[in-house]
């Protein structure tokens, strides 16, 4: 399985600071090939929130690099076990924010969207709003949103309408370095040629229907993903000029 990819992210329109952090990184070797992809969200209402995205995708790089770089024990290791290394690295990056928050007397968290792609299986996982979208046999966010307007949707005691024009929509329930120690949730699958998975932030699918956003995750499908960059840079300009005040962040991953 070869993954095609295509990744960008812009300030937005308001933002003099960018507070998104990304990487995509492959492997390949003789047991075959994985990815990894990462996208967190600092979070713009505390502190140094670029501080606490990018030490969260700095942990995963360097966990990716010694775990499937330069080692082969990735390929081998169940699912399971894999799912618990990761709950590890978050549990680490979430201990180090708090501590650094304590020393310098502020509060910083940031989200957290992950695939893990190993040959043809994947592990999804996320904490907070950002958001993972799968193409296969259908259209689906396979990422739970983790914050109070989707909470009470779940208990039902706020419709989708007021969920819509409510004032807590970008309010969090749980997130890295922020709080108690995150629980991420986790969606495990098979995957094959044509399936795309496109990560993004808040500030991308605020300004996008899901109609917009399947038909361009379809159009990475028919072309094999490979105007990929392109087509998010045409995304991202459109929900700019929609008004996004946000950063913009997106990851197109196109199984090829």
């Amino acid at each position: 399985m070869q993954y095609n990819v295509g990744c960008d992210t812009d300030a937005g329109l308001v933002r003099k600071q960018n507070q998104d952090s990304y990487i995509v990184r492959y492997n390949t070797s003789s047991q075959g090939n994985s990815c990894i992809a990462l996208l967190c969200d600092g979070m713009g209402g505390l502190s140094e929130g670029d501080l606490a995205s990018n030490t969260v995708v700095k942990a995963f790089e360097k966990w990716y690099i010694e775990r499937f770089e330069n080692r082969s024990d990735g390929y081998r290791q169940s699912i399971d076990n894999l799912v618990d290394e990761l709950k590890v690295v978050i549990k680490y990056c979430h201990e180090k924010l708090i501590e650094y928050g304590s020393r310098k007397n502020i509060r910083l968290g940031t989200t957290l969207t992950l695939s893990l792609i190993r040959n043809d299986e994947y592990i999804a996982m996320n904490i907070g709003d950002s958001r993972i979208y799968s193409l296969q046999e259908y259209y689906l966010q396979i990422t739970r949103d983790d914050t109070v307007v989707n909470r009470m949707l779940e208990e039902k005691t706020l419709t989708p309408v007021e969920a819509e024009n409510s004032n807590k929509k970008h309010v969090l329930t749980q997130c890295i370095g922020v709080g108690n120690s995150p629980v991420p949730h986790i969606y495990i699958a098979k995957c094959q040629k044509g399936d795309v998975l496109f990560l993004c932030c808040d500030g991308m699918y605020h300004k996008l229907s899901d109609d917009e956003i399947c038909a361009m995750m379809q159009k990475q499908r028919i072309e094999y993903g490979k105007n990929s960059m392109n087509d998010l840079r045409e995304m991202i300009k459109q929900v700019k000029s929609r008004g996004e005040r946000d950063n913009i962040t997106g990851i197109f991953i196109t199984m090829a």
